[in-house]
């Protein structure tokens, strides 16, 4: 090759070097989100939701909004139990939710009435 083509060969690598947008670091995280109702479909504000990763114990706690919905992220993937409480209710527990990378998993929860001490599962 002569030399008029080599640097023009270099150029453009350098070029592509500088402009080209460094690839974007993927989620290594995940959430579990969901809607927290009555036995009406009524929505249930102030649960809480209580997210325990399995392997280790470690607890997650949130609250659900006026509109009933809660948010856990930032979660690292793993085996998971949801624990959902509120006054009036029996507790609600879901088990055995594995989570992926980047993964949002649903855990929607019907209450029933009755003690805190009493659960569904």
């Amino acid at each position: 090759m002569n030399l008029f083509k080599w640097v023009s060969l270099l150029l453009f690598v350098l070029w592509a070097l500088i402009w080209v947008q460094p690839a974007k670091a993927q989620a290594v995280s995940a959430t579990i989100v969901g809607a927290v109702t009555d036995a009406s479909s009524a929505v249930v504000p102030g649960a809480t939701v209580t997210v325990t990763e399995v392997n280790t114990g470690v607890s997650r706690n949130a609250s659900t909004s006026t509109a009933g919905i809660y948010s856990i992220p930032y979660l690292s993937p793993g085996a998971y139990k949801v624990e959902i409480t509120a006054n009036g209710f029996k507790k609600f527990i879901r088990e055995n939710i594995q989570l992926d990378v980047a993964a949002s998993v649903r855990v929607d929860a019907e209450l029933q009435v009755g003690g805190i001490t009493e659960s569904v599962q």
